[in-house]
């Protein structure tokens, strides 16, 4: 009933409230606005404010209901007018939308996408266009835009375009809209599509722009984001990484004697311009639970309780760089293992092995990782041996096209759980040291690589 005005007359939840609060009148004689009060068992302690929106606004008329069905009319029948506005897939999509008006300059309140149909985005949807651009101006004054780029950096010719022959006549979405020399000019409130003609052949198009994967590049470029203040280490010693999707990751064991109270702040390695604390006094950081987080050196500290032995990852998301965000997770510590059970299959679809000194560096049987079967997205594998001594050491497959570490490499401790992503060829090596035992290397992958995996190496009893 959108589309219709429909009111509910300020009834929140109205599914077992009847047709007072429920019915729609399609002859757009009354849209049911202003009833009485909703159910007092409902809405009761809303009752002040809706008595304000109640004296601040009018019951719309017939004629305000039928502007509002022939706008929602005409959204349809432009979706309908052009394939390029039903693409069907993602693929599609990727190759041939792209979005104008964005960045630090963007008009705020203002969308405006294209469409590509021309001769490099494949096959030629509709014959009639070589691509459109959809305008959406939520603001309250007529917005303009012009300066298209193509994926080199040139600009776009726009002197063709004009206003899509699907929109209506007199009352319609595309109030004020023109095309004037390239430049595209909406009116307040409204909405538009504009199409490029095509006149034979596919011509140049609409093409996406140059794009660069935001999700990959550091927010704060090459400056090092540390933790500090984690157990009073208030230096450059927490170094944060950065993983992807602008977000920075730290993760450390606490032991039991270091519990109790903490305080933290996110910074760079002279407290300059990277400087984030709490927002207000008393901030603290609750496991499971972003916190917001301020800049400038005079935010307070984060206060943060550490009530349980284990792991915390320390996540800070810097999407927005005004108001970005810190989190922290817990794992256990963990326990005493058992050998697993070898199941069938290999999702992974190739063998690991613990390769090192130990084994000659070489693939050898009695180290082979095993699959154990899964744990939600990530597969299981296991190697367990008799050993005592030191070693260097890497996972990997026979002929080393995959190799993998602990930790980014460096030195171990057994019954530590470890993250466990891909290595560099040549890259540092992990090593540890290790009494006489039988010992499990117990790995988790995600076979898709789309999550990070872990790692730990356990003196292990067979069952």
């Amino acid at each position: 009933g959108v589309e219709l005005l429909r009111s509910k007359s300020m009834e929140r939840d109205s599914y077992d409230s009847g047709d007072w609060y429920n019915r729609v009148d399609y002859t757009l004689a009354d849209n049911n606005f202003d009833k009485g009060l909703p159910r007092k068992d409902k809405d009761g302690d809303n009752y002040p404010l809706i008595e304000q929106v109640l004296g601040k606004h009018v019951k719309p008329s017939g004629a305000d209901m039928a502007t509002m069905v022939g706008f929602y009319q005409e959204l349809a029948e432009l979706r309908q007018s052009s394939r390029l506005l039903r693409l069907g897939s993602g693929a599609e999509v990727i190759k041939r939308v792209d979005f104008r008006n964005t960045g630090p300059d963007q008009v705020p309140g203002l969308i405006v996408m294209t469409v590509d149909d021309g001769i490099n985005a494949g096959a030629d949807l509709d014959p009639a266009i070589d691509g459109l651009v959809v305008m959406i101006n939520a603001t309250n004054a007529p917005q303009s835009i012009s300066d298209f780029r193509d994926g080199n950096d040139q600009p776009i010719d726009l002197t063709s375009l004009q206003l899509s022959p699907a929109h209506h006549g007199g009352e319609s979405i595309a109030r004020d809209a023109v095309v004037n020399g390239g430049t595209l000019t909406l009116g307040a409130w409204s909405a538009a599509v504009f199409v490029k003609p095509q006149s034979g052949a596919q011509g140049s198009g609409l093409p996406v722009g140059k794009k660069t994967d935001l999700s990959t590049v550091p927010p704060f470029g090459d400056t090092a984001v540390y933790l500090k203040g984690f157990l009073d280490e208030w230096g450059n010693t927490n170094q944060m990484t950065f993983t992807s999707n602008f977000m920075y990751e730290f993760t450390t064991e606490v032991s039991s004697d270091k519990l109790g109270t903490t305080n933290v702040k996110i910074a760079d390695a002279s407290w300059g311009p990277l400087n984030y604390g709490s927002c207000n006094a008393g901030d603290k950081l609750v496991v499971g639970t972003p916190l917001t987080l301020c800049k400038g050196g005079d935010t307070g500290n984060i206060g943060l309780d550490l009530a349980k032995a284990g792991s915390y990852k320390f996540v800070f998301t810097a999407m927005n760089k005004d108001k970005p965000t810190l989190s922290v997770s817990f794992t256990e510590p963990v326990q005493s293992c058992k050998v697993l059970d070898t199941v069938a299959g290999n999702p992974l679809g190739y063998n690991l092995f613990v390769k090192g000194e130990l084994s000659g560096w070489a693939a050898q049987p009695q180290y082979q990782l095993s699959y154990k079967g899964m744990d939600g997205d990530l597969a299981i594998y296991q190697a367990a041996f008799n050993y005592t001594g030191s070693t260097e050491f890497k996972v990997a497959n026979e002929d080393w096209s995959k190799e993998y570490l602990l930790n980014g490499g460096g030195a171990l401790k057994a019954e530590t759980g470890y993250p466990f992503a891909f290595s560099q060829a040549g890259s540092a090596n992990n090593s540890i040291t290790l009494p006489q035992g039988l010992w499990s290397v117990l790995v988790k992958v995600d076979p898709a690589g789309a999550k990070a995996g872990t790692a730990v190496i356990q003196e292990c009893s067979a069952k």
